[in-house]
């Protein structure tokens, strides 16, 4: 299945799995056979960005699509790492993203997926912008003495249906980010963080902040 329209992100969210172990969380995003809606979300602020559309990597899955006309946010939230038992030291996040009807201005980043902690302090994200018509995905996290870090090197999407993957931990001088597509292992990461004690809480997806339309 294809999305239609231009100025569109879809990903493919609706449905979830969710693991939880001692110190680790991953979410997976899965499609069923419910209607398609954004409800399956522990908190909704999809305002007039976000919708749920019948159209994802999967046939008959639900997506979750996103309008970048104009300059306002949307997307949805998981609060699952709040409620582990263990402290959420590691996190793992796994989505579909399609960006084929997107129109992205140059050098103007998106905020697609970020990661915070009680406090709304943010821990690691990923960036979405555009350069010469090309959709490029940038990698940070948040270091404790340096702040915000960016990975060496942003990575062009390709078109069409892309799986994208991030795993994070926080440590003393150990922390590490990774992002990979498409199950290449580490295409970017960034190592090395002084992030110890860093505690995942909550995650949002979606259109999270940058839009300047």
């Amino acid at each position: 299945s294809v999305p239609s329209g231009n100025e569109a992100i879809m990903f493919e969210i609706v449905g979830m799995r969710r693991t939880l172990s001692a110190g680790f969380a991953a979410l997976f995003l899965y499609g069923n056979a419910s209607a398609c809606t954004t409800q399956a979300w522990e908190e909704l602020n999809v305002g007039t960005v976000a919708s749920a559309q019948t159209a994802a990597r999967f046939d008959s899955q639900c997506g979750l699509r996103l309008h970048l006309s104009g300059d306002t946010s949307g997307w949805v939230e998981d609060h699952t790492p709040g409620t582990a038992e263990s402290p959420m030291t590691e996190y793992v996040a796994r989505f579909y993203v399609y960006l084929n009807d997107a129109v992205l201005p140059d050098n103007a980043p998106v905020t697609l997926l970020r990661v915070e902690d009680a406090g709304a302090n943010e821990l690691f994200g990923l960036e979405l912008k555009g350069i010469d018509g090309t959709a490029m995905l940038n990698l940070y996290a948040y270091d404790t003495g340096a702040g915000k870090v960016n990975a060496a090197q942003e990575v062009p999407v390709p078109p069409g249906w892309r799986a994208l993957a991030l795993n994070w931990a926080s440590g003393p001088g150990t922390g590490w980010v990774s992002l990979s597509i498409d199950k290449n292992p580490d295409v970017v990461d960034i190592s090395d963080l002084n992030n110890d004690g860093y505690v995942a809480d909550r995650v949002l997806l979606g259109i999270v902040g940058g839009n300047t339309g």
